[in-house]
């Protein structure tokens, strides 16, 4: 095989999976008090508090099955502070997980306040955003030791244009996975 018709292969195999599986990005929202450069130092810790859905509205697909909406705050309640960390571990910056509510020194907290489930039909059929799920999380850099804000701001993390096969699940884990990586790239590219 020629390296022409390798790379043509190549191309049509990567067109054929995106076409499968789509894409998916999610974006920032609305930035209420933008974090200054230079206030947060690499090294200081961050706690991150737990990621409350509890009062988070659902809609779209599935958004009147109960048992589904609560196993999904509880999903929410119990991983997306770790995915956070995670990602601002990832990014160099020295997070931790609180377990409650801290008193002093560097503190992210949150909540979940939409998850829009959109349409699995829309998505399976037409894809490319058509029918798209979202959770919208608002969060709040806080220094407690001087009971200052930092900063106020949204991240949107989206199923986007994810079609095909995948478009018919659930989204939890990519939408926490997709909203802690841009917790993390806002931390890293205004600081």
């Amino acid at each position: 095989m020629t390296t022409k018709g390798f790379l043509v292969k190549k191309l049509i195999w990567l067109s054929f999976a995106t076409l499968l599986v789509g894409c998916a990005h999610g974006k920032m929202g609305q930035i209420d008090q933008p974090l200054v450069k230079g206030s947060i130092n690499k090294s200081q810790v961050i706690y991150v508090e737990p990621i409350s859905a509890k009062n988070a509205v659902f809609s779209g697909d599935k958004s009147g099955d109960k048992s589904r909406t609560d196993q999904e705050r509880q999903a929410i309640d119990a991983s997306y502070k770790q995915r956070i960390v995670d990602a601002l571990k990832a990014k160099g910056f020295n997070a931790k997980i609180a377990s409650g509510r801290v008193k002093s020194g560097l503190v992210l907290s949150g909540a979940v306040t939409k998850f829009e489930h959109g349409s699995a039909a829309a998505r399976i059929m037409v894809g490319m955003g058509a029918g798209s799920s979202n959770i919208y999380t608002t969060l709040q850099v806080d220094d407690r030791d001087h009971a200052k804000t930092l900063s106020k701001f949204e991240v949107i993390a989206t199923s986007g244009g994810q079609g095909g096969i995948v478009a018919s699940g659930s989204f939890m884990d990519t939408h926490m996975r997709d909203g802690a990586e841009k917790v993390a790239t806002y931390f890293e590219t205004s600081n």
